[in-house]
């Protein structure tokens, strides 16, 4: 067999020479695999398995589920529901991520305790609060306020007797040998209870690592390991995912954090239909002193003509009249309902608070009045998670600030287009009305006073329907999100199969003395030629 040689400017080996030099020292190559095999292996073995956690939730639609409650509304006025709309799935992906709801999971399962058993020098396992031989309890109040984090370390022995040492950073606050449990920590940082659970196994040593953390730390380490995600645009769908080395726990975690969500939505739900109820109550209650006043007007007006019917010497004019007295009341109520809007909108104590649309929605005061809502909407969502001086809270009421005097604009010319159509419309009727002028007075006073009042009566039993579906809404509020599928663990742990990765191993322990044979002789090769060319 010749030589082979493989050229690239000064680069030259003698590959036949390689191959002889790790035939003659073929027992490095022998002694890394099994190195490294052997390392592996008991990596594998220390290693507790991951399992991936899932589960899927299928958004509701609020537009389709009061579908059946608003249909005779929307077929009497034309108008959208008052509570309709389909949040945006964007929304409540952010309420599923969310501090305030990831808070309630740490605190009702107690992720802010952190359990971790050793077994020897490598081997860990980590434990919760539901199976941990050791607990730690203190006053409720502690983990609501506490900002660091409190390190234990219980040594117990055969005969239950334990070397105990609390920290908190790097201050040891408590250290002693030779206690039984339970056993009472008095620190500046509050009182701890140490003592033993259903789980412990007297006559066995035990080695416990414990660290104990406010439920706010808890619940921002909960929110990096567990991950909500949208995995279509296209569909109101979220995913949530979560790795943990204990499935069964895990997937109690999820199931309670979907739980807090729709708690939350529900809450959000009930919220905004009780503001709604108690606008459209208060307009209600004024409406029907209005119309008191009025039903007393009409009742003396008839004692002082001494009729009982006042329109019946007047009814064919009336009837030629009624294309007019149809264009009045269709001006007027718009009036009224503009006036209501800018009541509203005026008062500060509603500047959060939703209006009713009770504008046509495809119009352009309809328009900006569900931009309005939306952006309270949001700000609601918000609020309920976020400090007062929350920046995107500050944002949100300029916006609401610009939209409330943008309406307040277009209300206000609105009100004065149509305050023209309601002068052209009595200009035509007075047109009419000298056509007719035989009619008395005292009657035409009569039709215009019994003009004002059906024109309240139909605002009323508009704005007493919207209260009886709101009501309806509110007794029947429903979880925003519905499990598709419940959470449950993969089959298979994470990662490569330990096969796999001892057979990496096997494959990196050959390498090893491969490489430094190779790069051996690679500096031998250069020396010699440094040497020829001296």
């Amino acid at each position: 067999m010749g030589n082979s040689h493989k050229t690239n400017g000064d680069f030259a080996i003698d590959f036949v020479q390689l191959y002889h030099a790790c035939i003659r020292r073929w027992w490095w190559f022998a002694i890394s695999a099994v190195v490294c095999v052997a390392l592996a292996f008991v990596y594998s073995k220390t290693q507790n398995p991951v399992f991936s956690i899932k589960s899927s939730i299928l958004l509701a639609d609020d537009a389709s589920s009061k579908k059946g409650m608003s249909l005779s509304l929307a077929k009497s006025f034309d108008i959208g529901g008052m509570l309709g709309g389909t949040s945006s799935v964007y929304n409540e992906l952010a309420v599923l991520s969310s501090y305030n709801v990831f808070y309630k999971t740490a605190e009702r399962l107690h992720l802010n305790e952190q359990y971790v058993e050793k077994r020897n020098l490598l081997k860990k396992i980590p434990m919760n609060a539901e199976n941990t031989p050791i607990r730690v309890t203190c006053a409720p109040e502690i983990p609501d306020t506490l900002h660091g984090v409190i390190s234990i370390r219980v040594d117990m022995n055969k005969d239950g007797l334990a070397s105990v040492r609390m920290k908190a950073g790097k201050k040891t606050l408590y250290k002693e040998k030779g206690v039984r449990l339970p056993l009472t920590i008095n620190s500046v940082w509050g009182d701890y209870t140490l003592s033993t659970t259903e789980h412990y196994k007297p006559g066995k040593p035990l080695d416990m690592r414990i660290q104990y953390m406010g439920y706010g730390m808890a619940a921002e380490l909960a929110q990096k390991q567990i991950i909500a995600a949208i995995p279509n645009k296209k569909s109101d769908l979220l995913t949530l995912s979560y790795a943990t080395p204990d499935p069964d726990y895990g997937i109690k975690i999820l199931n309670e954090l979907i739980a807090n969500y729709n708690t939350v939505g529900i809450l959000q739900e009930k919220e905004k239909s009780n503001r709604t109820l108690k606008f459209l109550t208060e307009s209600l209650d004024s409406l029907s002193s209005d119309l008191t006043t009025m039903e007393i007007d009409i009742q003396n007006y008839k004692k002082d003509l001494n009729v009982a019917d006042v329109g019946a010497a007047a009814t064919i004019a009336i009837q030629r009249q009624e294309g007019f007295r149809n264009a009045l009341d269709a001006a007027e109520t718009e009036m009224e309902v503009m006036r209501l809007i800018k009541t509203f909108i005026s008062n500060p104590e509603n500047n959060n608070s939703l209006i009713p649309p009770i504008s046509d929605p495809k119009s352009a005061m309809g328009a900006t009045i569900t931009a309005y809502n939306e952006q309270v909407l949001e700000r609601m969502r918000i609020e309920s998670n976020a400090k007062p001086d929350n920046k995107m809270l500050k944002l949100i009421d300029n916006q609401l600030t610009t939209l409330r005097e943008n309406l307040a604009s277009s209300v206000d010319k609105t009100m004065e287009m149509a305050e023209v159509r309601l002068k052209e419309i009595r200009k035509q009727a007075g047109s009419a009305n000298a056509v007719i002028g035989q009619i008395p007075t005292n009657e035409r006073e009569f039709v215009s006073i019994k003009r004002r009042q059906q024109v309240e009566e139909q605002l009323y039993l508009y704005l007493l329907k919207q209260r009886e579906e709101t009501a309806m809404s509110l007794s029947n509020v429903q979880p925003r999100g519905m499990v598709i599928d419940p959470p449950y663990a993969g089959f298979k742990p994470l990662g490569l199969p330990k096969t796999v990765v001892l057979g990496l191993a096997f494959i990196f322990g050959l390498m090893i003395p491969f490489g430094y044979i190779f790069f051996r002789m690679r500096l031998a090769s250069t020396a010699a030629e440094a040497k020829s060319v001296e």
